[in-house]
């Protein structure tokens, strides 16, 4: 996730390859927002990188632009990450668990 995090931060558009853990579901998002291009690792060729690579080159300003708009609304948030797990972890530790927070689903059956 950090190189996700790490491109919306710069204003970077991806050109990923996913091949661990969260990669595959983060790609998935970053092509929905119309700020990457994905590549399969398993049916990769030269001509299909090469094509990749001219979509986002002859497309960078819409890639750029939604990449833009991203960064924008990661950056605007009231707490920084580090803030947030912070704040979390204190308050969980003063509510004993917080147990009043887990979802109600968590008991259907």
């Amino acid at each position: 996730m950090s190189g996700i995090y790490e491109a919306i931060d710069n204003d970077i558009p991806v050109l990923g390859i996913p091949v661990f853990f969260d990669q595959p579901h983060n790609i998935v998002n970053m092509v929905h927002w119309g700020a990457a291009v994905t590549l399969d690792h398993k049916t990769l060729t030269k001509d299909i990188l090469v094509n990749a690579i001219k979509e986002m080159v002859t497309n960078y300003a819409k890639y750029k632009s939604n990449i833009m708009k991203l960064s924008k609304q990661f950056k605007g948030r009231p707490k920084t990450p580090k803030e947030e797990l912070i704040y979390w972890t204190e308050y969980v530790i003063k509510h004993r668990g917080a147990h009043h927070l887990k979802s109600a689903a968590l008991n259907l059956s």
